[in-house]
């Protein structure tokens, strides 16, 4: 059955139509108001303060975030390290940011882990560490202990990316960890 949208959705739709605000190309890094909104949620929820206006980018989803992350910090060639198994998408924008695809295994006996000892080795010659959490595509979410080696190990991206998971009823906030942001 069709859902029709809310009339409040609609007015507001017809409302904006014909205002060069809403309905151009620029700017592509998010309204002000919704960038300040950010700002203000991170630095309530995380006490980390950034710029709306230089250091908040809204994007229209994760798959567009980790390519624009790619496309900042990754020259032709560099490496970038994503776990096996992985979500397909991250791997092919590595490849549509001329980077190099470095894997690491998740170990199954480990309850499909990154093994944490043989994580710096794996790591060496690498620029980025794209991970996700949860893991796609086997569902696990990274543990505390491998965030805060990736964070110590300080070759993490500064993307500031407010995500948590939930896992046997904690939530972790990634971004929470000194150099994971």
């Amino acid at each position: 059955a069709y859902l029709p949208p809310p009339a409040e959705a609609i007015q507001a739709t017809r409302e904006a139509v014909g205002v060069d605000r809403y309905n151009s190309y620029l700017p592509l890094h998010g309204l002000p108001e919704l960038r300040q909104a950010i700002a203000a949620r991170i630095a309530a929820d995380l006490g980390l303060h950034y710029d709306p206006e230089g250091e908040v980018l809204v994007t229209c989803g994760a798959g567009e975030a980790m390519l624009d992350v790619l496309l900042c910090y990754v020259n032709p060639g560099d490496h970038v390290l994503l776990t096996n198994p992985t979500y397909n998408g991250m791997a092919q924008r590595v490849r549509l940011a001329d980077g190099v695809q470095v894997f690491t295994d998740l170990v199954e006996e480990q309850n499909w882990h990154l093994d944490l000892a043989a994580l710096p080795a794996q790591a060496r010659g690498c620029k980025v560490l794209f991970v996700m959490s949860p893991v796609m595509p086997e569902g696990g979410a990274i543990r505390k202990e491998l965030a805060l080696r990736m964070a110590l190990m300080r070759f993490l991206t500064p993307i500031l990316t407010p995500r948590s998971t939930t896992l046997r009823g904690q939530t972790r906030i990634f971004t929470n960890f000194h150099g994971m942001c």
